[in-house]
């Protein structure tokens, strides 16, 4: 499996772009099989603000609590 594709990224990455690729080769050594976003309208959307929102979901801290349906 490839990287995502980047056809809208710059030539240079921008750091929020640089942040989700180190993560998805992280995951992918880890075994990472595929991966899918599932966006409402991205058409006015950059690759490196995509990016910025995906890094602020995988980074969100994660509460355990039994109660919660």
């Amino acid at each position: 499996m490839s990287a995502p594709s980047t056809h809208n990224q710059p030539t240079s990455a921008q750091p929020e772009t640089e942040k989700f690729l180190a993560w998805y080769a992280a995951e992918k050594q880890k075994g990472l099989m595929d991966i899918k976003f599932f966006t409402k309208d991205i058409s006015m959307a950059s690759v490196e603000s995509f990016c910025a929102d995906f890094n602020k979901l995988e980074s969100a801290k994660v509460i355990d609590d039994p109660d919660f349906i």
